[in-house]
């Protein structure tokens, strides 16, 4: 019987001993994920067959990972890491849920979304207490989004409610987007000055029921363009993903299927997104070129398409994150730009950091751009780019800035996976807790090694080079084994009896291996042929290499030389032609004095032009001139340059497309033109420049036809003595500019009802010493994030003087302005932008008194000091002085009862322990939400509210002396009440007066049951300038036999600047007497 035991006692020691070895390997990584990583990859190796281990073993790791998960009462789906994300809850009924259902079991049964499965349902969505109206479907086409517990959906609002500043968000599923990774690879992107996709992590509800964290993205469309300052530019897609497989697909692939992402045909012509006229056909005709010149794999010419440094940036940022993936197939998306006329990507992440491989030890961009297993995939167009040298120096010149800063970048994203990492594992996911564990350490760790392989692989430098000496000359023969360009800092050639310098011959040449179609590293092999005097031998030579991207000298070590000399002499005709080309220089078209007639449309070659004083060019109608240098326009005062038609002509423009041209303009006379698209580029303006540096003067723009009379993109403008008039739409257009604008006219006597004299977008500019004059519109009109000061103009017989909007600030001083029926108005135009911000100096506060604003936007005054205290004239200082502008001393606001849409509004000056401290930042926040609902606040006196308690705000006009009252908080007491308690303290009774809104205490009270109907009638009719929200809202509420007569008062109300009751209750909105308001700002009046 002991023996039994033992025996028995034995097998379970070894049963625990073998369950306890077996979850202590299970919880190795090493065993888990390397070991299989490493046989797949020996596998690979040998047969280029990938994932055969991990297709084996995969399925069973991840079941037990999940029961381990199930098995773990600590770990809880709703975890507490995850409570500080944003939440979003969605109200799907019945039928929408069995929809969702049904779609994704079709999907799955399918292997890719179904057509079935793309239909919008209208839900409800709940963020922060408010409630959206919203439209959701399912989103991406891999069945890996499609889980019944958890899957990918996007939304889109109402048109007129968007969320924060955007209608369509895409809710994504962690693991399919990369996690964390995804955050901090964003930030990444924004550092080297790309313009990623907006995105967070956030909680989903669903019914109730927690759905766990998603990553929530805004949509690549058109208002992301516009955000990014980029309106002039179209998304387009490159061919679509191809879901739907063929059994021939099927057999050749050993995964089960091939990608989706790399089809036959997938460079046809894809989707140009919201452009709706004739001009489309225009685009499509440069997008077939571009296609054209992908499929062709012309590395060369791919750079009259692309801009340069754009794809310079995203390639940077996509190799350092190892990524193939997210540049096939419809996963890329680019944009097109009808003003340069070139394609740009655009940044989204959708996978974690993978790990870089290198080829040979001196590259890495085979395995970078390679996809696939049994078969590998390339993208013809990353191939194309690539390939190109330029634009790879640009890239390579982008991973070096990410090296330099390598230790600020992996700390934030050490950061980042420390904020949201434990969030993430704990949280509900289709994958298990150590799957998103393992993977989420991964792309951190592979970020980490792709930094430091980059960094080995653009510092690894070597040359090899022959020198061959013939009877009458030298070649030289250089083959460089370098990812980095390589220029020679000097090489001389030391004869018997002089020296030659062959660096201006190679100076700009760049040195580097090239690709191959497959990106594996091809030889290149630079020939020279140098001439030497007869008879004479070469002795020696000095020979020094940088590599022009580390900017480190390459080692003596590096640099192979091998000497040679050979009896024969050969002669060859195109090396010396190239050189002859090389040294040749200053090479100019110069059109002289004389009278051209153009008769078609001229693209003159990338060369600088001169046109000389006295050339008058005549356009036939339609016809245009484009020009891709440098263009010196020298006209004299008796002796201009005029360009001019009978007819309307199309434009006259420069457009610099990967270097900014230089543009030199005096005395020009331009007439006639009109709006049109060359070479793929649209021109809206009779003089039109992009991507130049302007200067522009003595010169006169007048009677053009298209939308501008100029328009100037993307470039430093200087605009002296010019004078525009009469052009049709807008005199000029400066978008995303450094502007300064002097001692010139625009003029409109008969253009359009819409036009503008001025109209800025994006930009940065001084106007001084300006005339505007005539506009049916706006004179000066400032918008989407532009910073102007505006300085001794004069603003007449306009519409409006100026408007500043969407978050645009401008600085206003001395200026005149006359016969305009608004002086300054400031409104938020465009939902995903804001209000604006207008800074008066205070000596002429008074000046402007016909202001509209809404409620988003703001009018400060600051100190008259402060105008000489700073320096107003240089361009450069611009956003400087209106960032000092904002947290200037003693900023008095001064819009009163600004209550339309918003409730409160900012002044500098902050209260701390119920005292003012200095004069700095001090918010003020007219809530509305208590007892006091009307605030009235001047130069003198104004209520402030700070949590529960309310404080009485004294400044004295004049200086900065500043007194504080408290008040203890009053809610739900009358207008009585109030003067009774604080009878003894006068100073508290006229601040109260200011609160309620009536300087006269007979006639107002602050709840409305202390007032009867003829009551409130009666104030309505006075000639007060602030009445209470109460009054109204039980007016708009009372029997309906009460609204003839109230309407008769309506007009009045407004136009004596009674404050616009549009704003002021539900219940009146819902009246008869909503409509009556729907578009009337509330016109403040300046208090004395």
């Amino acid at each position: 019987m002991k023996n039994f035991s033992f025996s028995k006692n034995r097998k379970k020691i070894f049963l625990i001993f073998i369950f306890l070895f077996f979850f202590l390997v299970t919880q190795s990584d090493y065993v888990m994920f390397d070991i299989p990583e490493k046989i797949d990859s020996k596998i690979y190796q040998l047969s280029e067959i990938d994932n055969v281990v991990d297709l084996v073993i995969g399925g069973y790791r991840h079941r037990l990972f999940k029961l381990y998960d199930e098995l773990n009462v600590f770990r809880i789906s709703h975890n507490k890491h995850s409570k500080k994300l944003p939440l979003f809850e969605f109200k799907l009924s019945p039928d929408d849920m069995l929809y969702l259902e049904e779609a994704m079991e079709e999907s799955r049964k399918l292997g890719y979304r179904s057509d079935f499965a793309n239909e919008w349902r209208s839900v409800s969505m709940i963020h922060n207490e408010t409630k959206y109206n919203v439209k959701i479907k399912l989103h991406g086409n891999s069945v890996l989004n499609f889980n019944p517990d958890k899957f990918s959906f996007n939304i889109k609002t109402d048109s007129n409610n968007y969320f924060q500043t955007s209608r369509n968000l895409q809710f994504i599923l962690p693991e399919e987007a990369g996690y964390d990774a995804n955050l901090f690879l964003n930030d990444l992107a924004r550092e080297i000055g790309l313009r990623p996709l907006k995105t967070e992590l956030a909680r989903v509800s669903i019914n109730g029921r927690y759905k766990g964290i998603y990553l929530v993205s805004e949509k690549i469309d058109s208002r992301y363009l516009e955000k990014n300052k980029q309106t002039d530019r179209k998304i387009v897609s490159i061919g679509q993903d191809n879901w739907r497989f063929t059994l021939e697909d099927l057999q050749n692939n050993i995964r089960g299927r091939p990608s989706p992402h790399a089809q036959k045909y997938l460079y046809e012509e894809g989707l140009i997104e919201e452009i709706e006229d004739v001009n489309n056909a225009a685009i499509l005709a440069k997008y077939s070129e571009f296609l054209s010149v992908i499929e062709n794999e012309n590395s060369d010419g791919i750079v009259d398409y692309v801009d340069v440094d754009e794809w310079g940036r995203y390639e940077a940022w996509r190799t350092i994150r190892g990524d193939i993936h997210q540049a096939l197939g419809d996963n890329l998306r680019i944009s097109y730009s009808v003003v340069t006329g070139l394609f740009y990507p655009v940044p989204r992440v959708e996978d974690n950091v993978n790990k870089l491989k290198q080829e040979w030890d001196i590259s890495f961009e085979y395995e970078l751009n390679a996809y696939g297993e049994r078969q590998k995939f390339y993208s013809k167009l990353i191939n194309t780019i690539d390939r190109n040298e330029i634009i790879r120096n640009k890239r390579n010149f982008y991973l070096q800035k990410i090296v330099d800063n390598s230790e600020y970048f992996v700390n934030q994203y050490k950061l980042t996976n420390e904020q949201y990492r434990k969030a993430l594992i704990k949280d509900f996911s289709v994958k298990s807790s150590r799957e998103i564990d393992y993977d989420i350490r991964t792309s951190y760790d592979n970020f980490i090694h792709n930094i430091k392989l980059v960094e080995n692989q653009l510092k690894r430098s070597r040359l090899y080079i022959n020198i061959i000496e013939n009877r009458d000359d030298v070649l030289i023969e250089i083959v460089p084994e370098s990812n980095s360009a390589i220029i020679f800092k000097q090489f001389n050639l030391n004869f018997e009896n002089y020296s030659k310098n062959i660096n201006p011959i190679i100076h700009e040449e760049l040195f580097q291996f090239d690709l191959d179609e497959e990106m594996k590293v091809k030889i290149k092999k630079i020939n020279l042929t140098v001439k030497k005097e007869s008879n004479a031998s070469l002795v020696s030579y000095d020979l020094e290499a940088l590599n022009n991207i580390t900017k480190d000298v390459i080692p003596k070590e590096n640099v192979k030389v091998a000497y040679m000399k050979n009896s024969s002499q050969s002669f060859d005709a195109n090396l010396l032609n190239d050189i002859f080309n090389f040294e040749s220089y200053n090479d100019k078209i110069v059109i002289g004095n004389g009278i051209y007639n153009v008769t078609n449309t001229l693209i003159f070659p990338n060369k600088p032009v001169i046109i000389q004083a006295g050339a008058k060019i005549y356009m036939s109608k339609d016809t245009s001139i484009l020009f891709s240098n440098d263009l010196h326009i020298n006209g004299t005062s008796s002796n201009p340059v005029i360009v001019t038609s009978n007819e309307t002509f199309g434009t006259f423009a420069v457009v610099s497309a990967n270097k900014k041209s230089s543009v030199n303009i005096k005395h020009l006379d331009l007439s006639k033109g009109g709006e049109t698209f060359v070479d793929g580029k649209f021109f809206s303006g009779g003089i039109a420049v992009y991507n130049s540096d302007v200067n522009i003067s003595n010169s006169v723009i007048h009677s053009n036809k298209g939308d501008d009379g100029a328009n100037f993109k993307n470039g430093r403008v200087n605009i002296i003595n010019v004078t525009f008039k009469n052009n049709f739409a807008d005199q000029i257009d400066l978008d995303f500019c450094q502007a300064f604008v002097q001692n010139s006219n625009f003029l409109d006597n008969f253009g359009d009802a819409n036009g503008d004299g001025l109209d800025l977008s994006g930009s940065t500019a001084i106007l001084t010493d300006n005339l505007f004059f005539g506009f049916s519109d706006k004179a000066i009109s400032v918008g989407e994030r532009t910073n102007v000061i505006v300085i001794n103009n004069r603003i007449e017989n306009s519409n409006i003087g100026i408007a500043v909007k969407d978050l645009s600030e401008v600085f206003f001083h001395n200026n005149s302005l006359k016969n305009n029926n608004n002086s300054i108005v400031s409104y938020m135009k465009k939902p995903i932008f804001g209000g604006g911000k207008t800074y008066i100096t205070s000596s002429e506060i008074h000046k402007y008194s016909s202001k509209k604003i809404d409620s988003l936007s703001k009018i400060y005054s600051v100190e008259d000091s402060f105008i000489h205290a700073n320096n107003m004239s240089d361009i450069d200082n611009v956003d400087l002085i209106l960032s000092k502008s904002s947290s200037s001393t003693i900023e008095k606001l001064i819009i009163h009862d600004k209550i339309e849409y918003s409730n409160f509004y900012t002044i500098n000056y902050f209260v701390t322990n119920s005292t003012l401290t200095g004069t700095q930042n001090l918010r003020l926040n007219f809530t509305g939400s208590e007892n006091i609902k009307s605030i009235f606040f001047d130069t003198k006196s104004g209520l402030l509210k700070d949590e529960n308690e309310y404080y009485y705000l004294k400044i004295i006009a004049g200086n900065d002396n500043i007194e504080l009252f408290y008040l203890r908080p009053f809610k739900n007491k009358t207008y009585y009440e109030l003067k009774n308690t604080l009878s003894s303290d006068k100073k508290l009774i006229h601040a109260i007066e200011y609160a309620v809104g009536s300087k006269k205490n007979e006639q107002l009270k602050i709840m409305k049951n202390d007032l009867d109907l003829n009551d409130k009638l009666n104030i309505v009719k006075t000639n007060s300038h602030i009445v209470n929200k109460y009054v109204f809202e039980s007016l708009a509420c009372e029997q309906p036999i009460m609204l003839e007569e109230f309407k008769v008062n309506t007009s009045s109300l407004v136009n004596k600047n009674v404050v616009a009751i549009k704003s002021f209750s539900n219940c009146f909105l819902n009246s008869e007497l909503g409509p009556l308001f729907e578009n009337q700002f509330y016109l403040g009046e300046i208090i004395e």
